[in-house]
């Protein structure tokens, strides 16, 4: 794979992250984006979601976790920050892996180029 198809995966790999949390129901950019959503159809997204808080802390009471665990304040883009930090791990991780390939397939072809100098030159010597 060539170093444009890489940085098109990578593009496409941090877009897919993104745009969930860009788009976010309710938001005013997705009102922009889908104009044909009704504002009563938000309304109800926006219900819903009060609707269910009685179903998560039911869900906590049950699994008896402490208020202490429970984030109070959102981190960047709507992820909380253990998940933001550790998508910045794997988006680090992957680059440096993606370096590492490239500097191991550089390497693997000097040393062909050099082996295939000096078959060529105990041939001609």
């Amino acid at each position: 794979m060539n170093r444009t198809g890489i940085l098109a995966l990578i593009f496409f790999a941090v877009i897919l992250q993104v745009l969930p949390f860009y788009y976010s129901a309710g938001s005013k950019r997705m009102q922009r984006a889908f104009p044909d959503r009704s504002p009563p159809v938000m309304a109800a997204a926006w219900a819903a979601d009060e609707e269910q808080q009685p179903d998560i802390q039911w869900f906590k009471d049950q699994l008896k976790i402490s208020p202490k665990y429970v984030e109070k304040n959102e981190g960047i883009l709507g992820m909380s920050w253990l998940h933001f930090f550790t998508m910045i791990f794997l988006v680090v991780f992957f680059l440096g892996a993606m370096v590492a390939v490239y500097l191991r397939n550089r390497r693997t072809r000097e040393i062909l180029a050099s082996l295939l100098r000096e078959e060529k030159d105990e041939s001609q010597g």
